[in-house]
């Protein structure tokens, strides 16, 4: 079977990337027998870096081809720059698709809209399957930023993006999101949804698991009595950085050398880590680091910490398998889906987002009860294990698409 795979925002297989949802799909398309077209965008979104001046195709294999569709670069996330750099792809995708072999079934990944916006009607006119991936609910997602009384009144602004969304809906064959909470979300707006699942943001867990267990015996030598609580990710303003490093210092005043606070990553609250360095003693910072070392720090680590903004509009997110994928329960903040799979599974704890006494109390839950944080360790595992183990999701993500042939 042909599968079309459009993302502009996740990684190719080319970016050098551990991780991404759509190298996942296309891998494991391809090695269930199909043929993969995976098509994205020339600018990458996530380093604003241009991979080539012009619409480019590489092929993986034979049955394996990423296919870069040319748009303009933007700098800001929020932008009139990135709006139309979107239509210039879909402009572009339109000239090229018009001139290429028809896909047996279309997924497509939403946001942004420009490109759901024509494909799910083109997809219509030719009789060909489209299925929508959900990984944000725009243009909800941007009411977010305007305050509560105006959101009435942007919302009428934003009407020909609603539009759209709701061409999209009713046209699309199928929905699909990285949460139930995304798919409900769809299903919101009326229209008739016929097939639609849940397909979590998922990791691979055979090899964080190999990686750890390489690791066990030195982790074992390494091991501190202290419990070692870990952030890996941006240090930008979509993270709760400050929240962190605020229970680091309480915790510190009330269990004097009991925590490590291990912080990895780059970016805006950098600087806000290293003045914490210089008054706590149990806050650690390692920069940025590549995969499996980060791997092996969660080897040595206990907990893992998600703290997010209020502001948040994640649901359900690659840190949360990420993490209970290395064994470790998680101290989250996020207020959606996340939250529930928190306390459904019991592998860790919830804390209004900001509340640094909060954390601080989860904190203690497991520094004064070590059974209790083993037992967790072990929900963790098991969680990752049945929901979130990629070559599970994305093999049934294949088959969910292939069922609309």
């Amino acid at each position: 079977m042909n599968i079309w795979i459009i993302s502009l925002f996740d990684p190719t297989p080319f970016d050098n990337t551990q991780r991404g949802r759509y190298i996942g799909i296309g891998s494991e398309g391809n090695r269930l027998g199909h043929n993969i077209t995976h098509f994205s965008c020339t600018f990458r979104h996530s380093s604003k870096v241009q991979r080539f001046e012009k619409t480019h195709i590489i092929n993986i294999n034979d049955g394996y081809k990423v296919v870069y569709i040319l748009a303009s670069p933007y700098k800001k996330s929020i932008s009139l720059r990135r709006l139309l750099s979107h239509r210039e792809f879909t402009q572009n995708l339109k000239r090229f698709i018009n001139n290429w072999n028809h896909p047996d079934i279309i997924l497509v990944a939403f946001p942004p809209i420009s490109p759901s916006y024509y494909l799910t009607r083109w997809a219509k006119r030719n009789g060909i399957p489209i299925i929508i991936d959900i990984i944000d609910t725009w243009p909800d997602d941007l009411l977010g930023s305007f305050p509560k009384s105006l959101k009435f009144l942007f919302k009428l602004i934003l009407y020909p993006l609603y539009y759209e969304l709701n061409v999209i809906l009713k046209y699309s064959s199928g929905v699909i999101a990285i949460s139930n909470e995304y798919v409900t979300w769809a299903k919101s707006f009326g229209h008739s949804i016929n097939k639609s699942g849940t397909f979590f943001p998922s990791v691979p867990y055979r090899k964080i698991r190999d990686i750890i267990e390489r690791q066990k015996f030195k982790s074992k030598e390494n091991k501190s009595e202290k419990i070692r609580l870990i952030y890996a990710g941006s240090l930008g303003v979509t993270y709760d950085i400050p929240v962190i490093l605020k229970a680091a210092e309480i915790i510190e005043k009330k269990h004097p050398g009991k925590t490590e606070f291990l912080i990895i990553g780059a970016g805006h609250y950098q600087y806000l880590v290293l003045e914490y360095i210089n008054k706590c003693d149990n806050i650690k910072y390692l920069g940025r680091l590549d995969h499996n070392d980060l791997i092996i720090q969660y080897a040595l680590a206990d907990i893992g910490l998600a703290q997010y903004p209020d502001n948040a509009t994640q649901s359900v997110t690659y840190k949360f398998f990420d993490y209970l994928s290395a064994g470790l329960p998680i101290l989250n903040s996020l207020m959606t889906e996340m939250a529930v799979m928190t306390e459904k599974y019991q592998v860790g704890f919830n804390n209004p987002p900001g509340n640094a006494y909060k954390l601080t109390e989860n904190i203690e839950k497991f520094l004064l009860d070590r059974s209790l944080l083993e037992k967790y360790k072990q929900n963790a595992l098991i969680a990752a294990s049945s929901k979130g183990d990629s070559e599970i999701v994305y093999k049934e993500l294949v088959n969910f698409l292939i069922s609309f042939k």
